[in-house]
């Protein structure tokens, strides 16, 4: 279980450190598969959280933290692989935003998991 909040620990943080951009609607934007990886377990964080509470089973909220914070690893490693998949290093003005509002959503969903968890999520690693 610590390998696992380290995890979605650093996800958060890495979130923190990329925080900027403009109001964009992300599904117009975002088309790479990794992007709509990231999109899919962070449109389905809000039900694992009513699961969680209605089942008071609070591992459904630790599990999709951490599919979302995996989902998060792969896209930020596409970047690495390839630069016109990096989140900030774009050319177009619309995509970085929209990337960034991506990261920001990814960064409050995880810090919120973690506050519903009980962890207290680090400013930095």
């Amino acid at each position: 279980m610590a390998r696992s909040v380290r995890y979605v620990a650093f996800g958060r943080v890495y979130g923190m450190s990329t925080r900027r951009g403009e109001g964009v609607f992300l599904d117009e934007v975002l088309d790479l598969p990794e992007e709509r990886a990231v999109l899919l377990p962070l449109g389905k964080y809000p039900e694992a959280v009513l699961e969680a509470c209605e089942s008071a089973e609070p591992s459904v909220v630790a599990r999709r933290a951490l599919d979302l914070a995996q989902a998060t690893s792969q896209y930020l490693s596409a970047g690495s692989r390839n630069r016109a998949r990096r989140v900030l290093l774009d050319d177009d003005a619309g995509l970085r935003a929209a990337r960034l509002h991506l990261v920001d959503a990814v960064r409050n969903t995880l810090s919120r998991a973690l506050e519903l968890l009980g962890v207290k999520a680090p400013e930095a690693m």
